[in-house]
Parts: structure tokens; C-alpha cells; sequence
């Protein structure tokens, strides 16, 4: 048990996402918002000052259709006034899909294709490249150069974020897991891999990390092996961050 783990009704307090640091509980409106923004949070009531507190809020103008590209925009500014250096982005897949789609139809691109009767000769096969592999978003000199792709960030929800400003507090051995994560939204999961016969005994938080336990197969006898990361982000400096609401 942590201090602080444990709220005044003894519920717990963790684990705690990104939406319980940057929350937009009810596109904060109304007596829903005011009802959790008034609740204290690890002590702290963020009632006096929710933008700086529960970090800056946007929400898109979809009665005016407004894009989401210039929402995203809009909350960079707030954060940018907040102090923060943003420097990620992230978004769900299914709404950088729309995001993708929104730029390519408000901007020309000029491709060259390869071979043809303009140069007279074959330089090699033709190809021809559709979509966008990075975006850059940019206010007044603040560019952000990586918008984050993520199936688990929650849809029509965006985190604008200053790096600087998050924590990831751990109380297990996290490193073994993390190493192999690929970087830089590049695509692929990190490799399975063993270093021998697993063995069949009970073993509990192995290298402060795994557990292993045999189990009943229908084709014989198994091993289960449950990886425990016990750990949860923070935010230091809310104000540095914003949120976005989409619909």
C-alpha cells in the first residue's frame, strides 16, 4: 500500500490515465463537471483553476465544421499560453485516419513518375505513393514534428502534450518490457523471445517482473507467464498540456 494510494472513501486512486490528469469529463459543462472537477484530486483541488490544474481544454466547433487539424491548433495555442514546449501529439487511429484525409484534400502534391514517353525511356517500375507517413503541426515557433497514431487513446479525444511535463512512476522492473517497444510510431510489437526450457514450478515476480505458474492443457500439460508492471503516468505541469473533444 502507497500513501495516497486510497482516496478519503478509501476507493483507489490508481491506476490514473491521461484522462484523470487531463480530464474532459462532460466537454467540462455542466453539473456533471462541476461535481468531479470540485472533488479533491491526490489532494489537490483543481477547482480554483481547472486550466491550470487539469490541464488546458478545446473542443472542437462541430456545429461550424470546424476541421480537426485547426482544433488541434487551437489547443497548442492554449498550451503554449500555459508555458508548455509541446512537442507530441497523440490521437486515436481511426481519427488520424480522418486527419490524414482531411489534409490531403485541402493541398496538391506533385509526384514524378518514373519512366514514360515525357523521358523516352524505362528507369524502373512505375509507382505511385498515396497518404502521409508524419504530420507537422506548427503556432507562431512552436512545431510539433510527431503526431502519435494510438488504438488505445480514447476516439474523438486528443492529448496535446509537452514530453517534459509527463511521468511514468513504476513500482515493478519495467525495463525488459519497455526495450523492446518500437520507437518513433514505428510499427511492429516487441519480439517473443526465450532463453531456454521454461521451467514448470510456481514462480512469483521473476526479476521483479513475471510471473509463471503450470497450467491444464487439452493437449497436456502448460505454463502461464502474467507480466506485472505495476506503475502510472503523471502529469507535473498540467498547464503545459491540453486536451481535445472532437464531436
Amino acid at each position: 500500500m502507497i500513501k495516497g494510494g486510497r482516496d478519503i472513501s478509501s476507493n483507489p486512486n490508481a491506476p490514473i490515465g491521461l484522462g484523470g490528469w487531463l480530464p474532459n469529463v462532460a466537454n467540462r459543462t455542466g453539473a456533471t463537471w462541476t461535481t468531479y472537477i470540485g472533488t479533491n484530486f491526490f489532494g489537490v483541488a483543481r477547482s480554483v483553476a481547472p486550466d491550470r490544474l487539469a490541464g488546458q481544454f478545446v473542443q472542437r466547433n462541430a456545429g461550424a465544421n470546424e476541421p480537426y487539424t485547426q482544433a488541434i491548433l487551437r489547443a497548442v495555442k492554449q498550451a503554449r499560453r500555459g508555458g508548455g514546449v509541446v512537442d507530441l501529439i497523440v490521437v486515436n487511429d481511426d481519427d488520424f485516419g480522418f486527419i490524414m484525409n482531411e489534409a490531403l484534400a485541402n493541398r496538391t502534391f506533385y509526384q514524378q513518375i518514373q519512366g514514360g514517353s515525357s523521358t523516352g525511356k524505362n528507369n524502373g517500375k512505375n509507382n505511385v505513393s498515396q497518404g502521409i507517413d508524419q504530420f507537422q503541426m506548427g503556432f507562431s515557433t512552436s512545431w510539433i514534428n510527431m503526431v502519435y497514431d494510438d488504438p488505445y487513446c480514447p476516439k474523438n479525444v486528443a492529448y496535446v502534450l509537452d514530453s517534459s511535463a509527463i511521468r511514468l512512476f513504476g513500482l515493478s522492473n519495467a525495463s525488459p518490457i519497455l526495450e523492446g517497444i518500437p520507437l518513433n510510431n514505428a510499427p511492429g510489437a516487441p519480439k517473443a523471445s526465450s532463453q531456454g526450457e521454461p521451467t514448470t514450478n510456481f514462480q512469483f515476480l521473476v526479476d521483479d517482473m513475471y510471473t509463471t505458474s503450470p497450467v491444464d492443457l487439452q493437449s497436456g500439460k502448460g505454463l502461464r507467464v502474467d507480466f506485472q508492471f505495476f506503475g502510472n503516468f503523471a502529469v507535473i505541469a498540467p498547464a503545459h498540456c491540453a486536451v481535445v473533444v472532437f464531436n
